[in-house]
Parts: C-alpha cells; sequence; structure tokens
C-alpha cells in the first residue's frame, strides 16, 4: 500500500512538470513569434525642405513578416492612422530583389507633414521614422518678400498688400522649344527690367497648358536679379502641345483691375513630333484602307506607305466592338503576311454600327503606327412581304382617334397663338458691357446687394475636347454680365498653394455650384483607384458638396446638370439624383434663370417673361461656340471609342 500511494505521488509531479514544460515552450513561441515582426532598431531620422518628396519604406525580412503586413499592415503619422486619400499622398508595395517593400511617398512636402511615422501591424510597430520638414528660406521681413538661398526654386506662393515699390516687367523675353534625347523642352530667356531694379529680387516663370493639354500647370523661381536668367522646362511637355508662358519680375503686383502687372506673357505652339521623327515607324500611316459590310462579313482591306521605313511594319493589328453592344460584340487579332481580313459576326452582332482600329507595327522595334480609325454603318435588316393572305380590319376607330387627336392639337395650338398675342413676351434684355447697371433699377434679376452671381462649376476632367466643352460654358456664363464663373481650369496659380482649401472655399462661398456630371466622374467614383487629371480626386470634390447639403438639406445652391457629348442623367452623383436636373446645351437658358433666381419672380400675365439674348448681344456669339464645342466633342468621342 505504501508503495502504491508513494508511486501515485511520483506520477502526479511527473504530470504537472511535463504540462509546465509545454506551457512554456508554447510561451516562448509565441513571445518568439510576436517579437520577430518588432524592428528594436531607433527611429530613423528624416529631413526635407518644403516642396520635396517624402519617401519611407518598410523591407519585410521573414515570409510571416510580408503576409501579416499584406492583410494588416498600415502607417501612422503621430499615433494617428494614415488614409490614403488620393492627392500627393502615395501607399503601396513592391518587390525588389525578392524582397517585399511596403512603402509612403507625400509629394510636394509641407511643414504640417513633419512627426513621426510608424509602420504597424495590429498596434505593434515594425519600423518608425522621424521626418522634420522645414522652410527653404526665412520667414520675409520686407513687405515685398526676399529670395530663397538656392539659385532655382519651387515658386513660393506671393501675396504683397503693404509692399509699396514694385519692378517693371522682364525685357526681352524669349520662349523657344527644342527636341532633347527624344523628349520636348520648352525654355525661356529673359533681361532684367530697366525701371525699379533696386525693388527687384527674382523672377517667376509659369507654364500653363492650352491646347492638348490643357490643365497642366509648372513653376519656377529665380531667386536672383540679372545673373542666370534663363529657365528649362522638361517633364510632361507635350509635342503638338499650346502653352502660355509667364514671366513675373518679383514682387509681382497687379492693379484692381487685373492690368498694367509687371509680367510678360507669350504662347508657344510645340511641332508634332513626327516633323522631328519623321523616319519613326510610329508616324507612319497605312493607305488605301478601305471596309464593306455584306452579309453579317466586314471586309477590310489596305496597303502600305512609299516610304522606306514604313516598309518595316510586318504584323497589322484589328480591333473591332459594337457600339451599341460593346462587351458582346468586340475583337481583336493580329495578322502576318497579310493586306486583308474579314470579321465575321453572329446573328446577335450583325446589326448596328462597329468601331474599328487599324494599324501596323514591328515587333523587333516594338513601335505601332499611328492607328486608322473608322465607324462601320450596317443597315437594318431587310423584312420581306408577309406570307398568306391579309387579313382585312376596320379601321373606323383609329380614324376617329386620329380625327379627335387633330381637333385638339388644332385647340391647343390656338389657344397657344392667342396667349402670345394677349399676353407677348417682353425682353428683358442682359446688360450691356457699356452700361451701367445702376441705372437698372426697374429690372428685379439686376437688385441684388452681391453684384453678380458667384457660380462655381465643378466637373471631371475627361479629354481636351471635353474641357473645351467646360470653357465655352463658362464664357457663356460670364457674356451675361450676371454671372461671375469660377472653374479649376481658369485658377491653376491659385489652387496650386492649397488645393483642398481652394476647391472648399469656392463651394461654400459660391452663390451657386453647377456639378456637371460625366461618365468619367460616375467611373472614377465608383473605382477610387482609377486615376485623373483633376488637380484633386473627383470623390473629394462632391464630399465637399455633399457635406454642405448635409449641414444644410434645403439649400437650392447645388445645380446637377450634364453635357450630352459625354454624359447622361444616370451619371448625376446619388446624392444629387433626386434634383432637378438639366441637359446641356439644349437647356442651356434654363440653367441661367434657375442661377439668377428668376423662377422666384411671380409675373402676372401682362408682367414680361425674360428671354435670353437678341440685338446683337455676345449672349448669343458665346453659345453658338458651346453649340459647335459640343458637337466636336461628341464626334471626337464617338470616332476615338476606346476597343
Amino acid at each position: 500500500m505504501a508503495f502504491a500511494h508513494n508511486f501515485n505521488v511520483a506520477a502526479t509531479h511527473v504530470f504537472f512538470l511535463c504540462v509546465l514544460v509545454v506551457s512554456l515552450k508554447t510561451s516562448m513561441n509565441a513571445s518568439a513569434a510576436t517579437w520577430s515582426l518588432r524592428d528594436e532598431g531607433n527611429p530613423v531620422k528624416k529631413k526635407y525642405t518644403v516642396g520635396d518628396t517624402v519617401r519611407i519604406a518598410y523591407k519585410a525580412r521573414t515570409e510571416d513578416a510580408v503576409r501579416r503586413s499584406l492583410k494588416s499592415g498600415y502607417w501612422t503619422l503621430n499615433s494617428s492612422i494614415i488614409l490614403q486619400d488620393g492627392g500627393d499622398l502615395e501607399i503601396g508595395n513592391t518587390t525588389e530583389k525578392g524582397k517585399k517593400k511596403f512603402w509612403l511617398k507625400i509629394r510636394k512636402a509641407d511643414i504640417r507633414n513633419s512627426g513621426l511615422y510608424s509602420f504597424m501591424i495590429n498596434g505593434s510597430v515594425l519600423r518608425q521614422w522621424v521626418v522634420h520638414v522645414e522652410r527653404d528660406y526665412e520667414e520675409p521681413l520686407s513687405p515685398c518678400g526676399r529670395p530663397l538661398r538656392h539659385q532655382v526654386t519651387h515658386c513660393v506662393p506671393y501675396s504683397y498688400p503693404d509692399c509699396k515699390s514694385f519692378p517693371g516687367s522682364p525685357l526681352n523675353v524669349n520662349v523657344s522649344s527644342h527636341s532633347l534625347k527624344g523628349k520636348a523642352i520648352i525654355e525661356v530667356t529673359w533681361e532684367p527690367p530697366t525701371e525699379g531694379r533696386n525693388d527687384l529680387w527674382g523672377y517667376q516663370v509659369h507654364v500653363v497648358g492650352k491646347d492638348f493639354h490643357a490643365g497642366h500647370s509648372q513653376c519656377q523661381q529665380i531667386n536672383n536679379k540679372t545673373g542666370n536668367l534663363h529657365s528649362k522646362f522638361t517633364k510632361h511637355i507635350r509635342y503638338g502641345a499650346a502653352y502660355q508662358v509667364i514671366v513675373q519680375s518679383m514682387p509681382w503686383y497687379s492693379s484692381e483691375d487685373g492690368a498694367h502687372t509687371n509680367e510678360v506673357s507669350s504662347e508657344i505652339r510645340l511641332i508634332d513630333m513626327c516633323h522631328i521623327r519623321a523616319k519613326s515607324l510610329q508616324c507612319c500611316s497605312l493607305i488605301n484602307v478601305t471596309a464593306e459590310y455584306s452579309d453579317k462579313k466586314i471586309a477590310l482591306a489596305w496597303g502600305l506607305p512609299l516610304q522606306e521605313e514604313c516598309r518595316q511594319l510586318d504584323i497589322f493589328r484589328v480591333r473591332w466592338t459594337n457600339l451599341q453592344k460593346p462587351k458582346q460584340c468586340v475583337g481583336k487579332i493580329e495578322i502576318k503576311g497579310k493586306f486583308n481580313y474579314t470579321i465575321h459576326l453572329n446573328k446577335e452582332c450583325s446589326r448596328f454600327n462597329y468601331s474599328i482600329k487599324l494599324d501596323g507595327g514591328n515587333k523587333k522595334a516594338d513601335q505601332w503606327s499611328k492607328p486608322s480609325k473608322m465607324i462601320i454603318l450596317i443597315p437594318p435588316p431587310e423584312l420581306g412581304p408577309p406570307s398568306g393572305p391579309v387579313p382585312r380590319t376596320d379601321n373606323t376607330p383609329k380614324i376617329l382617334i386620329a380625327v379627335f387627336c387633330s381637333l385638339l392639337g388644332i385647340a391647343f395650338c390656338t389657344s397657344l397663338v392667342i396667349y402670345r398675342i394677349y399676353f407677348q413676351q417682353v425682353r428683358l434684355t442682359l446688360p450691356d458691357h457699356s452700361a451701367d447697371l445702376r441705372t437698372n433699377g426697374d429690372q428685379p434679376l439686376l437688385n441684388c446687394d452681391s453684384g453678380k452671381r458667384k457660380v462655381f462649376i465643378l466637373h471631371t476632367r475627361c479629354c481636351d475636347k471635353c474641357n473645351h466643352v467646360v470653357h465655352c460654358f463658362g464664357t457663356v456664363l460670364r457674356s451675361t454680365e450676371l454671372i461671375e464663373p469660377s472653374i479649376d481650369m481658369w485658377n491653376t496659380l491659385d489652387i496650386s498653394p492649397n488645393v483642398p482649401r481652394w476647391y472648399e472655399d469656392q463651394v461654400k462661398k459660391s452663390d451657386c455650384v453647377i456639378v456637371l456630371g460625366s461618365s468619367k466622374m460616375s467611373r472614377r467614383c465608383q473605382n477610387p483607384s482609377e486615376e485623373g487629371d483633376d488637380p484633386l480626386q473627383i470623390r473629394c470634390q462632391l464630399n465637399f458638396v455633399r457635406g454642405n447639403i448635409a449641414n444644410n438639406p434645403d439649400s437650392h445652391r447645388f445645380i446637377p446638370a450634364f453635357f450630352t457629348c459625354n454624359g447622361g442623367k444616370k451619371d448625376i452623383p446619388d446624392f444629387l439624383s433626386h434634383r432637378w436636373s438639366y441637359k446641356l446645351p439644349k437647356e442651356l437658358d434654363r440653367v441661367i434663370f434657375r442661377v439668377l433666381n428668376v423662377e422666384k419672380i411671380q409675373p402676372h400675365r401682362f408682367q414680361p417673361i425674360v428671354v435670353m439674348g437678341g440685338n446683337g448681344h455676345p449672349f448669343d456669339e458665346k453659345k453658338k461656340e458651346l453649340d459647335k464645342a459640343v458637337q466636336e466633342a461628341d464626334s471626337f468621342h464617338k470616332n476615338n471609342l476606346q476597343v
């Protein structure tokens, strides 16, 4: 019995010892797994100046760290989680030399970007950086500003309301374009002004895109008076595009009417790339291109140009898509050794119209020629005569209905004529450029304390043609002399210091905000990762509008509209879809009436109603330019459909 008792006691001790060993081993493994993700090094210190690009990256060393980082890794700034919201901030990951790197990049850094950055997983710090962003110049002691320490820098936003004396305009400004290593560049030279040399401390050179590069803007600041007066712009300059170049003496000033500023403006259009690389395959175009449709087939044929360099085209690419069924009826093929091809269409795809692109290429050079684009019109199927005897029908009820509808239509037209005769329209003409608005006290539209109605046009940049449509729309509103429109493409210099603040101020302070819905806006709202040319992501712009409506749901300042060339009613943002939207350019007058609060006027029958334009007013000419721009944009989208 004693032996059995001692044996039980010993077995119990061995059991508890095993449990303790297993627990300690599990705890050590868990601790090792936890600390394997930690980086025990001190925070890395990085210094930048305002306008630089901040780059920090964490390199995962183990597969476990890579897997957890991809699943739940995130960045923080001073313990606050960083949410990627487009603009100048980018967050991503790449693989270099077999190692995964998680990175964060901030373009055009500011002082507010300073702080402690951390890359974390579920509260555990993997790596930290201390980022310090400082100004590259001292705060100006003079109300007229001062130059920076470096010879050439980014342009510093300027405002000199207390400056009393300014220099004159730069002299002998010369703008030229060249080609350097296959890239287009713009060079600007000038001479210092002869007036106000004591007030002069530098220059600012602006390049603003116009035709074929609308919305583009660059700026360089030259921080000296007379030495090396030369600027060169090499990035993002396009062949064949037009640019406006502005050279300003610093400090810069402007009179109240916006004239007599100490700046010189010049325009330049770059030559087409094919004028420089005439022997490039990219400048070749196929000749004798024909396309014929018959019996559910599209027969294509083409030929090679006579130039020797174009004879290197040894492969041809045909791409086609149905304009009404772009997802179901679409195709692509590469052909070698032939100069013709037949597209066979099934029954479902043998209707409507097709867009076809044809180009040639060279596999060795990896280059393609200019594409030839065609629209093939497929006639509707012909219906044969009905078989069998035609049953006789009694058309008497249909005739009676037609007669009744005709009489009803005549009565309606008669009442309309009577209304126009006895209650005729009296024109309330738009103010003329030379007229004094204060003399029109009897016109209700002109009796507003704020003067002109301030209108902000919110849109999504699509292409040069669509940007021109928005530009013409703004000029039409301005031609009324009652509306002062604002568009981001007109204010590139004002936007650059603080992009989100500029859009927020426009939405808050404008009397009306016209939101132009488009297919690009709808697509970028649904797919946040799609990049665009807008200075601020369109979702952020719409958030300002959504926030104002949330604070004041009864606000009627926000007017949804769309142009028929690049959108429809379905492209209006959801939170504005319940409001009355306007179809442009057809309902242009109604949009202007809405902006001017004409709808609030409650006239009696003998009082006038408003009619736009007339008597050679500039509004009529600007409206014709808008209609022409819409037609060109509509034709451009039809002929350049992506396949």
